[in-house]
């Protein structure tokens, strides 16, 4: 009896995790990071708001940090660049039609986090060059990742 329900917890946990990752609109590899881990995050533009969804030029990545210094998930600190710059580290390289990847050797020093903060999810906002469509999660929700 015991072995049957543990093997259904197996089975659950398993399609849950199946789910998040074939549906998801951001996934990283490592699936969990630590900060001084080189990363790949992998951004599908058909899912979400689906904003850069056929977008043909480039698209960058706005990225932030929030830390347990952070009030709100809209208090992002260590924001990479202003919004209105395109910049290199933040241009993603297209893999196929609406799948994009952004590589981050290490989380900690890419954003300038110091030692005493502790992060807690790192914030995207997908756009093309020219800042007129964004990426986001459904509802036109900020993308985090833990």
């Amino acid at each position: 009896m015991m072995k049957k329900q543990m093997f259904r917890a197996v089975i659950v946990l398993f399609l849950t995790s199946l789910k998040l990752s074939v549906f998801a609109q951001v996934t990283a590899d490592p699936v969990f990071p630590k900060e001084s881990d080189k990363v790949v995050f992998t951004f599908n533009a058909a899912e979400g708001n689906k904003g850069l969804m056929g977008e043909t030029g480039e698209v960058y990545a706005h990225s932030g940090i929030i830390t347990d210094k952070s009030t709100s998930d809209n208090d992002w600190k260590y924001v990479k660049f202003p919004w209105t710059t395109n910049d290199p580290s933040m241009l993603l390289t297209r893999v196929r039609t609406d799948v994009y990847t952004l590589t981050i050797d290490n989380i900690r020093s890419f954003y300038g986090v110091p030692a005493g903060d502790k992060i807690r999810k790192i914030s995207f906002v997908f756009r093309n060059a020219t800042r007129t469509k964004e990426g986001k999660a459904t509802g036109n929700a900020d993308i985090f990742m833990p």
